[in-house]
């Protein structure tokens, strides 16, 4: 049986979300407040669900996605886990280890798997496991301080690396030993990617891109994609196919970021000089994550914008735009064959044509979602607990895994192997068959 929230679990549980999603604000060096002293409850989910809306003022915003979700996790937890066309499977644990994870200290990002091996971060240090059993193979420290901000992992010729707050660091896929490591001039908090050649990340404030010798970590090339911008940009993703880099960004129009626009940016990858760019418009944009090559178009996540869209790489020209409310995904789509799929931070999961953008169908998991993966034909979601789609009956209900209260919910993006996904939250590792 899925796991059902306690009422007096719940209340317990509101101050722990309300908490830890102010946290990710802070962390992301967005806002810093102060938060109301806690009062009594009487009717806990009613009174602590409008608590937290009570912070929707994080207009344009992750933390404000964070925030919203917090609300919808509550809601879902008051309601139970079942589905309007019924009860959903028990999703089977194939195994769960427990980390340095806590309420104050949780990834995030997204893992990467090769060769059965999971890699993640978790508190300050990269911990590789056996993706069969859980064991743990290696951990090593990366920083002092015990978060886990990496976007993601990336494992490439032996080696795993990860772009940091001060540091790119590769490391050895046999025991995590340093191979070497490149100090950015800012924090490289990037969703970072990789080909035979070279690594490619980026930094915030000033929007450089780097190209790093993927053998020795030496500078091959950098470039300012914000050159002449009068605000700040960060650089948020990097994808390359071919010889050419393509990096995703956000162009502040103000000195506090209220207003902004996503950049799409074509660099070569020989030298980084740039081909062509994409600038969204009005002043509601900025890109999340990196963008995902599909053919000739890459599909984009637009936090800010409230949207995704496919850019044709080759004709240069925008071939469609899906736009939602309230807030965009947090996350990368996830392309198969002719369908994207798009956890989104509104609560939505789409499934849209690749060609034209057209949704095939829409629904609502129940909370800001954190991670989207498809695994046997199956559509997987963590929207703090996981959930199983069903694309072939317009995205019907078919299981779930519910996170115990006492421990916390799921945080990360999700990975899989077409056998199994993985997953980390405040209480660890998971890992949960497909099927």
């Amino acid at each position: 049986m899925a796991a059902t929230p306690r009422l007096g679990s719940v209340v317990a549980y509101v101050d722990k979300t309300y908490h830890r999603f102010l946290k990710c604000a802070v962390i992301e060096g967005i806002f810093s407040f102060v938060l109301p002293a806690a009062r009594p409850v009487a009717t806990a989910c009613a009174l602590s669900a409008s608590r937290l809306k009570g912070f929707d003022l994080l207009k344009r915003s992750s933390a404000r996605a964070h925030l919203r979700s917090a609300t919808s996790v509550l809601a879902l937890a008051c309601s139970s886990s079942l589905g309007t066309d019924g009860k959903p499977a028990q999703l089977q644990l194939a195994w769960h280890a427990v980390t340095q994870a806590s309420e104050a200290s949780f990834f995030l990002g997204t893992p990467a798997i090769s060769e059965g091996v999971l890699y993640l971060e978790d508190g300050n240090t990269v911990l590789a496991l056996d993706a069969n059993t859980g064991e743990k193979k290696w951990s090593r420290p990366v920083r002092l301080h015990p978060t886990a901000p990496a976007r993601n992992l990336v494992v490439k010729n032996g080696r795993v690396y990860v772009s940091e707050t001060d540091s790119v660091l590769a490391m050895d896929i046999g025991d995590g030993h340093t191979v070497w490591n490149f100090h950015p001039e800012t924090q490289a908090i990037v969703y970072a990617a990789a080909d035979d050649r070279a690594f490619y990340t980026g930094q915030r404030d000033v929007p450089l891109v780097y190209a790093l010798g993927l053998a020795d970590g030496r500078l091959l090339w950098k470039v300012n994609i914000g050159t002449g911008w009068t605000f700040p940009g960060h650089v948020e993703g990097t994808a390359v196919s071919g010889d050419t880099v393509y990096v995703t960004a956000r162009k502040w129009l103000a000195l506090n970021g209220w207003i902004g626009q996503g950049v799409l940016v074509a660099l070569d990858r020989n030298d980084g000089h740039e081909l062509w760019r994409y600038e969204t418009p009005g002043t509601n944009g900025g890109l999340q994550d990196a963008p995902v090559v599909a053919g000739n178009l890459l599909v984009v996540s637009d936090l800010i914008g409230n949207a995704f869209f496919a850019y044709d790489r080759f004709e240069k020209r925008l071939a469609w735009r899906v736009q939602g409310t309230d807030n965009g995904p947090l996350i990368p789509p996830v392309v198969i064959g002719d369908d994207v799929y798009v956890g989104s931070a509104n609560t939505h999961l789409y499934a849209a044509n690749l060609q034209s953008g057209a949704v095939k169908w829409d629904v609502m998991p129940g909370g800001s979602i954190q991670g989207t993966a498809f695994c046997q034909g199956q559509v997987f979601v963590n929207e703090y607990q996981i959930q199983r789609r069903d694309p072939q009956r317009k995205g019907a209900y078919s299981g779930a895994y519910n996170y115990v209260p006492e421990v916390g919910p799921f945080t990360s993006n999700i990975v899989s192997d077409n056998e199994k996904i993985y997953f980390a939250g405040e209480g660890g590792v998971y890992a949960l068959l497909c099927k």
